[in-house]
């Protein structure tokens, strides 16, 4: 039997057994598809499942009777559920990839080009970009990468860098309520990034909702209206668990302040321009 039939012969299974009424749930309509769909053979399985949507259509659009119009009906559905739980599934076997092959890369970067391995990976500018539970994934794979790892300055820098990563993200969301707030604070006398030192935009109200020293002192600078250059010459030789940190809480927030003006309604083109801005 040809891989093509075997699809065939997938699909209809899944859908008599649907008209039984013996799928409890999707994830056991998943669970077939995993089983019976060979990796690397997507395509051909979705040149089966469109053969089989246009059967049934055409059995609906051209009814023998009532009865046989409301089984393909059933059907029909029944072909939805599959196409759903088989896009899932595509889209899980996407993002494992994704994840993998950014692992990789930071897996066999050299010890000094590992750090700017993982900012090429978490790069928002990345075509698609890596979404923040996907972020958060990395760090798992690290860890235990890590934990495997012979050698011990291996094992240290992929620790630091699955910390990082986490601490970077939990940063983030003690940060997300406060995102755009400085904009509406009417008592800062003046919106936007001017005012006084302590009020200029939002440097100063993240770095008090931040616990660790490095962003902490970063939003300071920024807050003073002080050289970032000179800032980062007098920083000491930290890990690279708090480098990595900064990085992750920074791309969150341009991620954010990007989406935010890109959602401005009163002004389109204003929100397009502030979102480059952002990005630059």
């Amino acid at each position: 039997m040809g891989l093509g039939d075997r699809y065939f012969e997938l699909i209809d299974d899944i859908v008599k057994t649907t008209l039984k009424g013996k799928i409890r749930s999707k994830s056991q309509v998943y669970q077939m598809l995993v089983k019976g769909v060979q990796v690397g053979t997507g395509e051909i399985f979705e040149r089966c499942l469109d053969q089989r949507f246009d059967m049934t259509q055409a059995e609906i659009d051209n009814p023998k009777s009532e009865l046989k119009q409301a089984k393909a009906i059933r059907k029909l559905r029944a072909l939805n559920t599959i196409r759903g739980e088989w896009e899932q599934w595509q889209e899980e076997n996407r993002v494992s990839e994704t994840i993998t092959s950014a692992i990789k890369s930071i897996t066999t970067a050299e010890p000094a080009d590992r750090f700017t391995a993982l900012l090429r990976v978490i790069d928002p500018n990345q075509q698609p970009p890596l979404t923040l539970q996907q972020l958060a994934s990395l760090a798992k794979p690290l860890k235990q990468q890590a934990q495997q790892a012979s050698e011990s300055d291996t094992a240290k820098d992929l620790g630091q860098l699955a910390a990082g990563i986490t601490a970077g993200l939990a940063s983030w969301q003690r940060l997300e309520d406060y995102l755009v707030s400085w904009i509406y604070d009417q008592s800062r006398g003046s919106l936007g990034f001017e005012g006084t030192p302590e009020q200029r935009g939002p440097w100063g109200l993240w770095g008090k909702k931040v616990d660790s020293p490095l962003p902490q002192s970063l939003f300071q600078t920024l807050a003073l209206n002080q050289s970032f250059h000179e800032w980062a010459d007098t920083q000491p030789s930290l890990e690279l668990e708090a480098w990595v940190e900064l990085a992750v809480i920074l791309q969150c927030l341009q991620r954010g302040l990007v989406n935010w003006f890109d959602k401005m309604v009163y002004d389109s083109k204003m929100g397009a321009k502030l979102s480059i801005s952002t990005f630059i």
